[in-house]
């Protein structure tokens, strides 16, 4: 199920991004990404890497191990312990299925919320109500996501050295 949803949110991102065709820069992120994953401990997975054409400064982990990064961040990247740094992180998010378990708990919360608007349905003043649910999906994905992002960064770092990587260039990467 999670490598069924990570195709179908990259292939939403890739719809909106230009995937690149260069095969050697292509390769070559496949080449480092996989040495990362292979530490992971989901190394079993289908992990796919790729350069979207977009100047933006991003990376992208779909649930079930499809790694994106934007030319715009590559192009800032000055070392193959920097890209390292970049893609352990966005490894880590898989591992931990940060985005995976976003998705369920938004599904969940959008499943609940639908039920319990058919039960307030039937009160004329539900404002209060709704106002409440929006709230509370607000809040629970905030709080994931500063919490996600922490983990990533520490795990990210722990995986980068288990490859062979300057665990320390993830500093450089987040002050640029």
């Amino acid at each position: 199920e999670e490598i069924k949803v990570g195709e179908g949110v990259a292939a939403s991102v890739l719809g909106a991004a230009k995937p690149s065709s260069n095969a050697k820069l292509n390769n070559y992120l496949n080449l480092v990404g996989k040495a990362i994953a292979l530490k992971s401990d989901r190394k079993n997975l289908p992990w796919t890497f790729a350069l979207i054409e977009t100047s933006s400064i991003n990376a992208f982990a779909a649930p079930g191990g499809m790694i994106l990064i934007t030319t715009g961040l590559y192009e800032l990247l000055e070392s193959e312990d920097e890209l390292a740094a970049v893609l352990a992180h966005e490894i880590a998010h898989v591992n931990l299925q940060h985005h995976f378990k976003i998705i369920k708990q938004q599904k969940m919360v959008e499943m609940g919320s639908n039920l319990f608007q058919k039960e307030l349905s039937k009160d004329k003043d539900n404002a209060l109500a709704k106002k409440m649910v929006g709230m509370g999906a607000e809040l629970i994905a905030r709080g994931l996501d500063k919490e996600s992002e922490f983990e990533a960064d520490r795990d990210g770092m722990v995986l980068a050295a288990r490859a062979g990587y300057d665990s320390s260039a993830m500093l450089s990467v987040l002050s640029k």
